[in-house]
């Protein structure tokens, strides 16, 4: 815990000296540093915590997972994306709904839609949450459509963030025809009260 009030003081220095210096520090002071890291606007420091977790063999759970990825779409590196996928992939949290999500989201704001796709396509359960990622994700590269139809395709209502991603999306590429008609269908559907 001390590591952890380190890093709420900015003193990142004292707080990776603090867990370097043992000889193998647990999964909870790993986690706990991985979230001071992230919270405190430090994604590179968080990346290399997540490393040493895994050099030593301290496996990453889910939600360590999900932290280091948000710290990742911070850095926008897509080599390090692969990296950290790899540690993950190596831990077997990989078909955890809410890490396919943070990976989908990950690649395609880092540009790779086609892993982005077959990280999707790969997942045992996709959720309105998860469409909403790769449908938000999609509409970067213009093929948020596709998302959106599949979607519907497949019965799942879309919800209010479902909209949102669709007319920003309509917004971004100049689509004004497609964003009313959007609107009006998201206006019928009763999301207004």
């Amino acid at each position: 815990m001390h590591a952890y009030s380190c890093v709420a003081c900015t003193e990142r220095g004292v707080a990776d000296s603090h867990l370097r210096y043992q000889d193998r520090a647990s999964f909870v002071q790993c986690t706990t540093l991985v979230q001071g890291y992230v919270k405190m606007g430090f994604p590179r420091e968080d990346v290399e915590v997540f490393f040493d977790m895994c050099d030593a063999e301290t496996r990453a759970d889910e939600t360590t997972s999900v932290i280091v990825l948000s710290a990742c779409s911070k850095l926008g590196d897509l080599s390090l994306s692969r990296k950290i996928s790899g540690c993950i992939y190596e831990n077997g949290v990989c078909r955890d709904v809410f890490i396919g999500n943070a990976l989908v989201d990950r690649y395609l704001k880092c540009g790779d839609a086609d892993f982005a796709s077959k990280v999707f396509n790969a997942m045992p359960v996709r959720n309105v949450v998860f469409w909403n990622s790769m449908i938000s994700g999609s509409a970067h590269q213009g093929k948020f459509k596709e998302a959106f139809r599949e979607m519907q395709k497949r019965c799942l209502e879309p919800d209010e963030v479902t909209y949102i991603g669709v007319l920003a999306a309509c917004s971004h590429g100049g689509l004004v025809a497609e964003d009313q008609r959007y609107f009006r269908e998201m206006s019928s559907a009763a999301f207004f009260t």
